[in-house]
């Protein structure tokens, strides 16, 4: 026998809690009802009615239940008003702040390559990558949540000034400014470093293939401004190359001495036979297949890249809309002063104009 359908002014009344609704004034329109009708609700909100602690599989019991499920969504309901009150009272730049998160930024990247190579850090890069001891493996503090890595994410939410500037004055870094501070956890900030040291190593796989010396190194970074400030940091510490080439297996490293020497150094090692030529255009060769197993060619890891940005700034979009959607409406409902629900209808408008634009690329 098919079970009652719930009665809907029992579903509305507990799933969209009324302004001054109390446990008493509930439990009274909740009596009118049939033991069947407050049954067939208590399925409708999948609660169960048995268990070990206790038979609620009667009438009495279906108003208990009811009632405390209905408390539990006023009070949800009330918080998640306050603080969207608190939202809508901010300044613009609040509330744009409040919407932005944490999501990584251009700067981000910048920002941590500053803080690794800072003197705090350099010196102790080859600790990134170690193996976790017993103790760390039982705690759980293993990859992003290894004590180096939250020391790191500390630090990068410090203003510091060492931080904040830029080692190189090269202007394609002008658009940058590694003072902007995002804060991430430690496991964000390592997922960061790999990417970049990633395209470093790809950028300087491809720059130490034979004929390529004479080229900016840039040209070599498929576009990706923080491979060139690692190679600009790079100058002044050298000794961290291998924590920028890291996340290559050992047999597709190069060697880099060439790289890293005096110039008197570099002009003598160019003197060198056409086998050691061939030689280090194949190990090259063989750094560049590597990566291009590991992450894709570059063309399609440039497609792969923007269709992913695509993607996410078309959810990120969606999902703001509907936010400030609910919070335009939420503030219609409580009769907050026209001025903020003015806000609010040019920020949906604004979003509904960037949906379109999306739609439009697509």
């Amino acid at each position: 026998m098919p079970s009652a359908a719930p009665a809907p002014a029992i579903v509305n009344r507990i799933g969209s809690p009324q302004p001054g609704e109390t446990d008493e004034s509930l439990r009274k329109f909740l009596a009118g009802h049939t033991a069947k009708e407050l049954r067939s609700v208590c399925k409708h909100f999948s609660v169960k009615v048995r268990s070990k602690k206790g038979n609620m599989d009667n009438k009495i019991g279906y108003v208990t239940i009811l009632v405390r499920l209905a408390r539990s969504r006023r009070e949800s309901e009330e918080a998640a008003h306050d603080q969207r009150n608190k939202l809508l009272q901010g300044t613009d730049e609040q509330l744009a702040t409040s919407l932005s998160s944490t999501r990584k930024t251009k700067h981000c990247s910048f920002r941590l390559v500053n803080v690794l190579f800072s003197e705090r850090f350099c010196d102790r890069l080859g600790q990134m990558g170690s193996q976790p001891t017993r103790r760390e493996l039982d705690t759980g503090a293993v990859g992003g949540h290894n004590g180096f890595w939250q020391e790191v994410a500390a630090e990068f939410a410090e203003e510091r000034a060492e931080y904040a500037g830029l080692v190189s004055r090269d202007e394609r870094f002008s658009c940058i400014d590694p003072g902007h501070v995002v804060p991430h956890d430690s496991n964000k900030l390592k997922q960061i470093w790999k990417d970049t040291s990633a395209q470093y190593a790809a950028a300087h796989a491809r720059a130490t293939q034979s004929g390529a010396h004479e080229s900016d190194f840039y040209d070599f970074c498929m576009g990706h401004l923080d491979a060139l400030y690692v190679s600009a940091w790079l100058v002044v510490r050298p000794q961290a190359f291998g924590a920028a080439v890291g996340s290559m297996p050992k047999h597709c490293q190069l060697d880099t001495l060439d790289a890293l020497e005096s110039s008197d150094e570099t002009s003598s090692s160019k003197i060198s036979t056409p086998n050691v030529s061939k030689k280090r255009s194949s190990d090259a060769e063989t750094v560049i297949a590597f990566l291009e197993s590991r992450f894709g060619s570059a063309s399609e890891k440039t497609q792969q890249k923007e269709r992913a940005m695509h993607d996410k700034k078309r959810m990120r979009t969606f999902t703001e809309l509907e936010k400030l959607t609910k919070s335009l409406c939420a503030a219609v409902q409580a009769g907050l002063s026209s001025a903020i629900v003015g806000r609010l209808e040019a920020k949906v408008d604004e979003y509904v104009k960037r949906v379109e634009d999306i739609h439009d690329s697509d």
